[in-house]
């Protein structure tokens, strides 16, 4: 009977120290988590113009992110979280939150000028991609979400206008060194000759 008690007070004591062990092992690795979780998104944070300390706050970094630095709807917050927690919703809400999300990095990679690799890298690899725009030289045009042109058209200003230098010539205007439309050029003479009158040219005025 003794040894019966003994070897039960056992085996309880050690379950018990296993169960409290791993829960202080879930616990620091929460805390791990969510301090890269918030390294790899402060950076992005600060250059959308928001607080640091917002990247480290669980689901509301997520929140921010969504609908206030890439311009999606609140709703879209909502989804993808209620389809990433709720069970029931098995395999079904993982695809939905995982097509959603896969947009949400679209419009990241739009917010920073950037092109459909960049989505790629940012879905599969956000260890590195994730720093590379937070941390890098890479400018944050606006809430990629509401933007119209396609990313990367305008690394030098405000996104959707033409780059430096590469402005649209006006309506009827004729590059410098170039003849009207319909006109030929002056045909030159022999050498020291004036080149022949052409249309265009004014007849020299009479004696």
């Amino acid at each position: 009977m003794t040894t019966l008690t003994v070897a039960a007070s056992t085996t309880y004591g050690n379950s018990a120290a296993a169960t409290g062990f791993a829960i202080v092992f879930g616990l620091i690795s929460a805390v791990i988590g969510l301090a890269v979780a918030g390294l790899l998104l402060m950076g992005i944070f600060t250059k959308a113009g928001r607080p640091a300390w917002e990247a480290y706050v669980p689901f509301y970094n997520q929140y921010v992110l969504i609908t206030q630095i890439v311009g999606r709807p609140t709703w879209w917050f909502w989804v993808i979280v209620a389809c990433s927690v709720i069970p029931f919703l098995n395999a079904v809400g993982w695809i939905v939150s995982l097509v959603m999300w896969i947009f949400v990095m679209n419009d990241l990679s739009k917010s920073f000028g950037k092109d459909n690799a960049w989505t790629v890298g940012l879905v599969l690899l956000p260890i590195v991609f994730l720093p590379l725009l937070g941390y890098g030289q890479y400018q944050y045009f606006g809430k990629g979400a509401l933007m119209r042109a396609p990313a990367g058209y305008a690394p030098q200003g405000a996104y959707g206008q033409q780059p430096y230098a590469q402005q649209p010539e006006q309506y009827g205007q004729q590059p410098y060194g170039q003849q009207p439309y319909g006109q030929q050029p002056p045909q030159a003479g022999p050498y020291g000759q004036q080149p022949q009158e052409g249309y265009g040219q004014q007849p020299p005025p009479k004696q």
